[in-house]
């Protein structure tokens, strides 16, 4: 490095450990600032050596750190910081389902599987720990009726939070031929669907 670290690169790495914590920062923010020379200090540059303003993809930072970050400085951050794909099976996705939303920042967790030949209605009771989950793309799948109501049957409120698919909005079950007009008995089970296609 040509140049000595700020205490915010310090503090950044020790939070990223657990994303779940920086809620309880309450309002603190930083705000993000593009260096104006290749020479000043970026504090992205030296937590992401591979950060580039043009042509970066998240895909190779650690999903934590991302989460760090995004909650921290929140819109500040260039676009390219604004979402970030995991594949279903990453290791850190109960992590970040875990973080809570505030009044600055909400995970907002968006699942496309369409045409998954692994998705019926046994599987699918394994989304009740995506609890940001606010839209399911699920057509061309086994799904059947059964396997919404299974889904919906996970949902559940307990002491401190909501568990489950509760924010779910929007549900996409085109070509599923074992989907039925009887679903929307089974969608009312989620509170806040709105989009049903």
């Amino acid at each position: 490095l040509s140049y000595v670290p700020s205490s915010a690169y310090f503090y950044i790495r020790v939070l990223a450990s657990m994303p779940e914590e920086v809620h309880k920062l309450g309002s603190f923010a930083l705000s993000y600032s593009p260096p104006t020379s290749i020479s000043d200090f970026d504090i992205l540059r030296a937590l992401i050596p591979t950060y580039r303003e043009d042509g970066f993809t998240l895909s190779r930072v650690d999903p934590r750190l991302w989460a760090t970050l995004a909650q921290l400085y929140k819109a500040s951050l260039p676009d390219c910081f604004s979402y970030y794909s995991l594949p279903l099976s990453d290791s850190h996705i109960p992590l970040l389902q875990s973080i809570p939303a505030t009044v600055d920042f909400s995970m907002v967790t968006i699942l496309e599987l369409p045409g998954c030949s692994e998705l019926d209605d046994t599987t699918i009771v394994e989304l009740k720990s995506l609890h940001t989950l606010c839209a399911l793309e699920a057509s061309g799948t086994k799904l059947t009726n059964h396997g919404i109501r299974t889904l919906s049957k996970t949902l559940f409120w307990d002491d401190t939070s909501r568990r489950g698919p509760w924010p779910l909005r929007i549900l996409r079950l085109r070509n599923c031929p074992g989907i039925t007009d009887d679903i929307l008995s089974f969608t009312a089970g989620f509170p806040l669907l709105s989009v049903l296609g």
